[in-house]
């Protein structure tokens, strides 16, 4: 496959476990139990793409913009350049649902993450705007975890299908966060479904894993040892520092 086919993840283990990175058009679920190092990957792949001259829209449901912009700088990155030279474009369904003033003036407010039909169309008329405008762009969902509480899930089904097909058709690479253990394993496989693939991490004892599932290749289909290195990590060994 050639190389403008397949974008970074961010981190050059990962990269190397999915033959290259993600390909161009993937809608990837980053799922495991909390306090895994989900978010260490997906600020990696903002970050990434950043560096690559390309846009993110971070769509933020459970968690602030500070959050985020903090984590970024960990990794070098200027978020409040980024966001300014519309290399990174928030959509805020957090901040207003916990009544505390939004951090960013260039930030699309959404008063509810309950209003996932108002998040659809800032996805929607962002991505316009950024291939319009020349620029390829990528998204990061933060999170799914809090949408099942406001929404039936049949109904949260299908306007995810709706997202991930568009995101699809026009060359966006997705991650959406997902959080396991918390519902009944009939959703988790109803999510499988709208996704590509899955990049899902574990905790046995006080190590993480992480294996990658659902996507055409990867060099491995085993659990991999995930060793933890300030704001990001390196993965063990392929062949050996794993777990069934």
């Amino acid at each position: 496959m050639p190389p403008g086919d397949l974008a970074s993840t961010g981190n050059g283990d990962v990269d190397e476990l999915l033959l290259g990175g993600l390909r161009r058009g993937t809608n990837a679920l980053v799922t495991g139990e909390p306090f895994t190092p989900k978010d260490l990957l997906c600020y990696a792949f903002v970050n990434a793409s950043v560096e690559r001259g390309e846009s993110v829209i971070v769509v933020l449901v459970d968690r602030g913009i500070p959050e985020v912009a903090e984590n970024l700088r960990l990794l070098g990155l200027d978020p409040e350049r980024a966001e300014e030279s519309a290399s990174i474009v928030y959509i805020d369904a957090y901040s207003r649902s916990i009544q505390v003033e939004p951090a960013s003036k260039l930030a699309i407010q959404i008063d509810s993450p309950a209003n996932v039909s108002m998040t659809i169309k800032a996805i929607d008329s962002v991505a316009q705007r950024l291939r319009l405008s020349g620029r390829r762009y990528n998204m990061v969902l933060w999170s799914l975890t809090s949408y099942p509480y406001m929404l039936e899930q049949h109904v949260l089904l299908r306007l995810l299908q709706q997202v991930a097909q568009k995101r699809k058709n026009e060359g966006c690479v997705s991650l959406y966060v997902l959080d396991e253990g918390i519902f009944e394993e009939r959703f988790y496989e109803a999510i499988n479904y709208v996704v590509d693939g899955k990049i899902r991490f574990r905790r046995e004892g006080s190590r993480d894993y992480l294996r990658a599932e659902g996507f055409d290749g990867a060099a491995t289909r085993e659990w991999v040892e995930v060793v933890r290195s300030g704001a990001t990590f390196h993965l063990g060994s392929f062949n050996v520092e794993r777990i069934r």
